[in-house]
C-alpha cells in the first residue's frame, strides 16, 4: 500500500522502540515493599509448617503413626506447599520417608523421598534416614557405620538401639557415658 497513513489507519502506528515507558513515581519502592513483605510472609509460613512438622514428630514418638503421617500428607499435598521455604520440605519428606520405612518397609519409596529432600535442602541432617535405610537393606553393623559420629538425638539413640541390637550392650553404655 503507497500510503503510510492508510497502513497507519488499518494497522496501528509502528511502534518507536526508543521511547521509554512512563515513568511511575514511586514503583520501585511500591514493588521493594511488596517483596519484602512476601519474603516475610513466606517466613512465617514456613515457621508455622515447621512447627506442625514438631507436632506429627511428637505424634509419632508417642506411637500415633497413623495420625503422624496423615498430617504429613496433608501438609505436602496442601495447595501452599510450594511456599514453604526447601528447608522446611525437605525435613517434611526426610520425616516422611522415615514413616514410609517403619510402617511399610518401602525401602525405594524412602530412597526417593531422601533424594527429593536431598535436592531441595542440600545441606540438610539426613543421617538419621540414611541409617535406617541401611539397617532395612543391610542390618545393624552397615547402619552403625551411618553413626559413627552422631550429629542429634535420634542419631544418638539410633546408634544405641542398634549396639543394643547387636548385643553390645558395653558399648551402648560406653555411647551414653560419652554423651556429645
Amino acid at each position: 500500500i503507497p500510503s503510510q497513513e492508510i497502513i497507519d489507519s488499518i494497522c496501528g502506528k509502528e511502534f518507536d522502540s526508543d521511547i521509554k515507558p512512563p515513568v511511575t513515581p514511586g514503583i520501585d519502592l511500591t514493588l521493594s515493599l511488596l517483596g519484602a513483605q512476601l519474603e516475610d510472609f513466606a517466613a512465617q509460613f514456613s515457621d508455622v509448617a515447621g512447627e506442625k512438622l514438631e507436632r506429627a514428630r511428637e505424634l509419632s514418638r508417642e506411637g500415633k503413626t497413623d495420625e503422624a503421617y496423615r498430617q504429613i500428607l496433608q501438609m505436602r499435598n496442601d495447595k501452599t506447599w510450594h511456599l514453604l521455604a526447601n528447608t522446611i520440605r525437605g525435613r517434611v519428606l526426610r520425616f516422611n520417608a522415615s514413616l514410609i520405612l517403619n510402617a511399610e518397609k518401602n525401602i525405594s519409596e524412602a530412597k526417593e523421598l531422601r533424594d527429593q529432600a536431598a535436592a531441595l535442602d542440600p545441606t540438610g541432617d539426613d543421617v538419621s534416614l540414611r541409617a535406617v535405610i541401611r539397617y532395612f537393606e543391610e542390618g545393624s553393623d552397615a547402619a552403625l557405620q551411618e553413626l559413627a559420629t552422631p550429629t542429634n538425638i535420634n542419631a544418638f539413640n539410633l546408634k544405641i538401639g542398634f549396639l543394643t541390637e547387636l548385643g553390645r550392650a558395653d558399648d551402648a553404655l560406653a555411647v551414653i557415658e560419652r554423651l556429645p
